[in-house]
């Protein structure tokens, strides 16, 4: 009986598969796997990229209600890419026609090198889109919003006529479906901006004003179709706020949390902090991580920046106690080195705990408490 060849029969059938479908990814994962792994854009904020698990993947959604921190989360990470990458050619899409560029600048965003479209339509602006990720050098968009992305019916119909039912919500899953497809082709990392909307009741009863279950019910505009395609879904919401000692609003502190990822655990929750006139307030963020996994100690009014919390060093030799949070954000604003050494501690040890991101905790979770959720799960499997 005459021996087969299978590594050669293989082989030429990949030659066939790959002649007769160009566009088509297929090999050993040994061979292809530069062009499969999945690669992230860090937003700068250690809560934020732990949630998501280092970063925004390809293609992803940043979904809230209004003024919850997603347009600044959207320009932190475009200036965390420019910082890396100078060149880098970012599309903006303001379907909202209401960027902010003095806004964008205070975050570091350098808007001179943004390529800014304010599209016509919707279609207008998925095609454009299409056309710059088939360049092959488009390394981000930014889409905002999905929400404002309508059908074109509903600007070319007279205001009262009624437009196709799920119009919306064919037009925008048929839109990321194409430019899902193309971003993994040409390596081109896509953020879309989504706003919820409360649930209207047919009726217009329930709830008592139209919406249903009393105002709770909310959906995200575009179809539920479309988070299919999505590799990340993170959710934005304000939690508080954090006052002046005249009751001044100084920061909103907001809860991030991540309904779907492909390149991490689901589900996981963080805060991030936003100071009006400073986006993203890394400095507030670390102060709170700080003291939460012992590299700040808090007594009074007092803070004592460590280094090794067990021991009880310093986190410089010379370092005194600071009095008050306002005096310990000024000192950690204006020594750099101190910052980004005390954010450094604070990375290893959310590392070391989660496993790099193996283990399901949620940042800002203490010793005790992972130990007792390892525990929980031990019991679990066990038990099954």
């Amino acid at each position: 009986m005459a021996t087969v060849n299978r590594k050669e029969i293989m082989d030429n059938c990949l030659k066939m598969i790959k002649t007769k479908y160009p566009a088509s990814v297929i090999g050993k994962y040994s061979d292809i796997g530069k062009d499969v792994d999945i690669k992230t854009i860090t937003t700068g904020s250690i809560s934020a990229d732990y949630v998501l698990g280092k970063g925004f993947a390809r293609i992803s959604e940043i979904v809230g209600y209004p003024s919850t921190g997603k347009t600044t989360l959207a320009f932190t990470t475009i200036a965390q890419l420019q910082e890396r990458e100078p060149d880098a050619n970012i599309l903006y899409v303001d379907a909202e026609y209401a960027v902010d560029p003095s806004y964008a600048a205070a975050l570091g965003v350098n808007m001179e090198k943004v390529y800014l479209l304010q599209p016509e339509s919707s279609t207008t602006a998925y095609d454009i889109i299409e056309t710059m990720i088939k360049t092959g050098v488009l390394d981000l968009v930014i889409v905002d919003s999905i929400a404002a992305l309508v059908p074109p019916e509903y600007t070319e119909k007279e205001i009262g006529d009624a437009v196709q039912i799920a119009s919306f919500a064919r037009l925008t899953t048929q839109a990321v479906v194409r430019i899902n497809r193309l971003s993994n082709q040409y390596d081109t990392h896509v953020i879309f901006i989504n706003q919820y909307k409360d649930a209207v009741s047919p009726s217009g009863f329930a709830g008592g004003s139209g919406t249903v279950m009393g105002n709770t019910n909310k959906y995200a505009p575009g179809g539920p179709s479309k988070d299919f395609y999505f590799q990340q879904i993170l959710e934005t919401k304000r939690v508080r706020q954090i006052k002046k000692k005249d009751g001044e609003i100084v920061s909103n502190v907001y809860e991030i949390k991540s309904l779907k990822n492909k390149v991490a655990p689901p589900y996981r929750k963080g805060e991030i902090v936003i100071t009006f006139g400073k986006g993203l307030d890394l400095v507030r963020e670390l102060i709170g991580l700080s003291i939460t996994y012992g590299f700040i100690k808090q007594g009074g009014a007092y803070y004592t920046l460590l280094e090794d919390p067990d021991a009880g060093t310093p986190l410089f030799e010379d370092l005194k106690p600071i009095n008050g949070e306002t005096k310990v954000v000024d000192y950690l604003t204006d020594n750099p080195e101190a910052f980004e050494k005390l954010r450094k501690l604070v990375r290893d040890k959310i590392d070391a705990l989660t496993d790099n991101g193996k283990n399901k905790i949620q940042i800002g979770m203490t010793e005790e408490e992972v130990e007792y959720r390892k525990e929980l799960e031990e019991m679990t499997k066990k038990s099954n």
